[in-house]
């Protein structure tokens, strides 16, 4: 298994930053892994929505379709993907915690490694903590307009 979480603080109301982060149009100019993020349905994001993101990996462009698994506004959002890098199927959550005018904002990321993956295990397990800790940084210059 490798996991990563990272943290941040953003001077935002809660409701602000719950909202940009779970709609997936806004995803690639935070998480800037993502080069597309578009769901597959119409209508307000929940629990079955899902969304299709476009990954630029290795010179190619792959596709990866994540399913809300768990919403609950405006603390918790949970997305299990059907594919990923190396084959594995990341969950991506993300928590908000009302500071009172700020929010504690958490990404997860984990995946289960099988098979020859778990030989770059720690190495991807890395890669994923600077990547997210990147990313929870980009989301915070994002909303707080720095």
């Amino acid at each position: 298994m490798i996991h990563a979480d990272a943290n941040t603080t953003i001077r935002r109301p809660i409701a602000d930053v719950f909202n940009y982060v779970t709609d997936p149009t806004n995803e690639p100019a935070w998480h800037t892994d993502a080069a597309e993020a578009r769901p597959l349905i119409t209508g307000p994001i929940g629990v079955g929505s899902r969304i299709a993101y476009v990954f630029p990996f290795m010179g190619r462009r792959s596709t990866s379709i994540g399913e809300v698994v768990a919403f609950e506004p405006p603390h918790l959002e949970a997305i299990q993907f059907d594919s990923g890098p190396f084959g594995l199927k990341p969950r991506i959550t993300y928590r908000f915690e009302d500071l009172g005018g700020s929010v504690r904002f958490t990404r997860q990321a984990e995946a289960e490694t099988r098979g020859l993956i778990r030989v770059i295990a720690p190495i991807m397990q890395r890669l994923l903590v600077r990547r997210s800790a990147l990313f929870v940084e980009n989301l915070r210059r994002q909303l707080e307009g720095a």
